[in-house]
Order: structure tokens, then sequence, then C-alpha cells
């Protein structure tokens, strides 16, 4: 499920103070970008886990947890400082947003404050008087008043109390985690697959057409017969010369193209030159193209594999270990190409630009940085602005010129890069907020990329492959123009 009810928080909060009040935080370790564990003293061998994937924030006593790195960063470092010796005095939910463990150390009182709702999840610790000490994702706010409260909602564990409530809050929420996780996993073969196909593909097609031009040779060898029997009537400078073809029932005339700066003899030796060029090539063409289609044949096999294997019943626990065995058959990925030349004086732009269905211009923000420049400097109060909503991504832009409407199928090519270029581009559906850019504000002080919206409206996108391949087939264009 994504983030908790008010019930399940409220819940949640209930049963932490109750296995955690009195307690000591003797440990802190930042796993990954957005995972914070605490070692908790007299709870071994479990560990508080507070796991703020996008969408999905959970906060679980538990024995599992990802491997902690051997050198702390910077940020470990500042919650370590902030956190450990910290004792636990409370613990509740605060405002239907937030899950707040109240904490003493030395006198003085903080309070680790973990936000469960709105756009942005992260843990921040809060002094007494207010000041933030430290926070686990440093580019986006430790705390969001403004955010939307958590909705009215089942608590699956609304029955069980202590250790019942704790066992199962953990296996359900590592299920899910796991069935994500699977779930990207599998998205990301297929999509290794589907870009393998389309390699293949392009490969088969240029195959069958040196094939072709391999079987067209053939009416070179004609030409140059026919040639070789009119010698004597070809004129010095002709640009084409009619020969009776006696090999032809009926003996027609056919008229053999020349080129004027090479005599009758040279012209000719050009015909055999061209067909015995080709028919050497022949054989090889044909192994290539059969290769290609081989390849591709197997290609189609292993991805009915993974399609059944992704249905399929997972009885023995492996279904991952056999996902990746089947992925291994596909050739590694390609490092990505460098960028485009230019010059090495010129400045970057903050944005890439992309062409909608009908040539409307979409403009793509390159970072937080390069979204503030795009929005408040190169968009127009009309343009559209459009960003994946409560995730963190990049600011689109989609051109609109004053007094137009713009196109239903432009601004859903535009909202598709706003999905991709976001942290929820592996999500089923990404709800997209759009607006006219005139809406958007920069909030005084706020960091590089946030933004505050009105009168903003939804799209529900999903993944479309083909409107993806287009778009990005339009920059490529537009960086290598014909």
């Amino acid at each position: 499920m994504p983030r908790p009810s008010r019930r399940a928080l409220a819940h949640l909060a209930t049963e932490l103070e109750r296995a955690l009040a009195g307690a000591f935080i003797d440990k802190v370790h930042v796993p990954e970008p957005r995972t914070l564990l605490l070692r908790i003293a007299g709870r071994s061998p479990e560990r508080l886990l507070i796991d703020l994937e996008i969408g999905h924030p959970r906060v679980i006593l538990t024995a599992r947890w990802p491997e902690t790195p051997k050198t702390p960063d910077h940020t470990t470092l500042l919650l370590r400082g902030a956190l450990e010796g910290a004792r636990v005095a409370a613990v509740r939910a605060d405002d239907d947003r937030r899950l707040v463990l109240a904490l003493t150390r030395g006198g003085g009182r903080r309070e680790l404050v973990v936000q469960v709702a709105g756009r942005y999840h992260n843990a921040a610790v809060i002094a007494g008087e207010g000041a933030e000490e430290a926070r686990l994702i440093a580019a986006i706010p430790g705390v969001d008043a403004d955010a939307p409260a958590l909705r009215d909602g089942p608590d699956p564990e609304e029955a069980l109390t202590g250790r019942a409530f704790f066992t199962a809050l953990d296996r359900r929420t590592w299920a899910e985690h796991d069935a994500r996780a699977e779930g990207r996993a599998f998205d990301a073969v297929a999509r290794r697959i589907a870009r393998e196909r389309k390699r293949l593909a392009r490969l088969v097609a240029a195959a069958e057409g040196d094939l072709q031009r391999a079987a067209d040779a053939e009416a070179d060898r004609a030409r140059g017969e026919l040639l070789k029997t009119a010698l004597g009537q070809v004129a010095r400078g002709a640009s084409e010369v009619t020969v009776t073809d006696w090999s032809r029932e009926g003996a027609p005339e056919v008229v053999v193209p020349l080129d004027p700066a090479l005599d009758a003899r040279a012209n000719m030796e050009r015909y055999f030159k061209r067909y015995r060029r080709m028919a050497r090539a022949t054989p090889g063409i044909e192994a290539r193209l059969l290769e290609h289609m081989e390849a591709l044949e197997a290609l189609d096999a292993l991805a009915a594999a993974v399609s059944a294997l992704r249905v399929g019943e997972d009885a023995d626990g492996q279904r991952t270990t056999r996902l990746a065995e089947l992925a291994a058959a596909l050739p590694p990925e390609r490092e990505q190409a460098p960028p485009s030349s230019r010059s090495a004086d010129a400045p970057a732009l903050p944005y890439r630009e992309f062409r909608a269905a009908d040539g409307a211009v979409i403009l793509v923000g390159r970072g937080a940085r390069h979204n503030d420049a795009l929005t408040f400097k190169v968009a127009r109060g009309n343009d559209l602005w459009l960003h994946a909503r409560d995730v963190p991504g990049a600011h689109v832009i989609l051109r609109v010129a004053r007094g137009v409407e713009p196109a239903h199928e432009a601004i859903l090519d535009a909202a598709l890069l706003a999905a991709h270029h976001s942290e929820a581009r592996d999500e089923g559906v990404v709800d997209v907020m759009w607006t006219e850019r005139k809406h958007v504000r920069k909030a005084k002080g706020a960091a590089p990329g946030l933004v505050s919206v009105a009168a903003s409206r939804n799209l529900a996108v999903r993944p479309d492959a083909a409107r993806l391949e287009r778009l990005y087939q339009s920059t490529r264009t537009l960086d290598h123009p014909a």
C-alpha cells in the first residue's frame, strides 16, 4: 500500500512509543539516500528503519535492512551528531502528516520529524528552539507544513499490538517493498528487450535492403553484356545507348544508361565491376540477415519467458533469481552516447528541446537550478508548465502562442516527458500537474527547483514507449538536422 492512513500512522506512533520510550539511540546509519537506520539500545537484533521511498514511506522495527556503507558520508555524520546518545521520550503522530520522535540529550530537547504526507518525504532533526540541525535528503524540505494531510483509510494491523503488531507490519511492508522492486526489475528487463528488438529490427531491415540491392545487381550484369555486343555503337560522350537484346523473346530494344565521362568499354567494365562486388557480398548479406532474424526469434522467446515468469506463481521464491538469469542472455547495456558536440565556449542551455506531434516546442529542465532558469527566465506567462505531482522531477514547458489553445496531443506529449523525467518514471501511472506558467511562483529562500503552484489540473500518465520514442527522435533530429 502507499502512504499510511491517518489511523495507521496514529497506531504506529502508539506502538512505537510503547516499544521505544526510555530507550537510547546508540548508532545511526544512512544505508541508502532515502533510508535512515537507527540502532536502539536494548532492541537488538532489530533496528528502527525509516524508509522514505517516494509514495511508499514506512517506519518499522525490523531485523532486515540494506547494507550500510563502511565510510559515513557528510549527511550521516550530521545525523549521528544530532541523534546518537539521544533518549526517546515520546512518539506521536503530528497533524496527520508526520511521525515525531521526541528526544532528550544532555538536558536539551529535540525532535526527529519524519514527513510521510505530501510531495516530500524526509526526516529532519529539529532542535528545541525550532532550528533544523540535520536532514536526511538535503535537496527537499525537511518538514513540509503545507503538505495535504494523510487520508482516511484502513489500518491493516489495527487489531494487533506489541510484538504481533511489529511482526505483521514488518512482514507486510517488506513484502510490498519486494514486490515493487521486483516489478521495477521486470520493467527494466522489458525495456532492455524492447530496445534490443528495435535494434535487431533495424539490422534486419538494413540487411534486407542490402540483399535487394544485391538482387538488383543482376541488372548491372545484363547491361554489361548488352554493352559488350554494341561497343562500336557508342558515341563518345553519350549518356545512353539503345541496344537490341537478342537473348529475350521478341528481341526488344533496351536503353542502357552511360557515364558520359567514360568510353564504351569503361562503361561496360563499370557495370561488370558493380555486379561482381555485389555478387561477392551476397553470401555475407544472407548470413547476416539469417543471424539477425534468428536473434529476433530468440529475443521473442526470451520475452515470452520473462512474461510467463512475471505472471506465474513464485512457489520457491526464486523468481528474481530466474529473471536475472534470463536477463543475462541480453547484450550488455551500452554506455550512453556522449553529448552532442558544441562549441567549448557555448553555454549549456538549461533545458532540452523536444517537438510535440503537432510541432509545438517542449522544453525539459536539466536539473534543479536549471528548472528555475527554465521556469522563471525562459518560459512565458501563457506557456503551460508541467511537473510530476508529489515527486522530484524536471520542470516541463509547453510553448503556447498568445491566444492559441494548445493541442490535447501536445499536452499529452509534454505530460509524458514530465513523468519520464521524474523519480516516479517506473511507476505504472504517474500523476502530472499542469497549469499556465503565470500560476507558478518561487517562494523566497526556497531550494532550487521548489515552487508553489496555483490553479493546477491533473493528468494520469501511463507509460507509452512509442510516444516517448517519437519525442526522443524529435530531439535527435533537432541535434542533427538534415
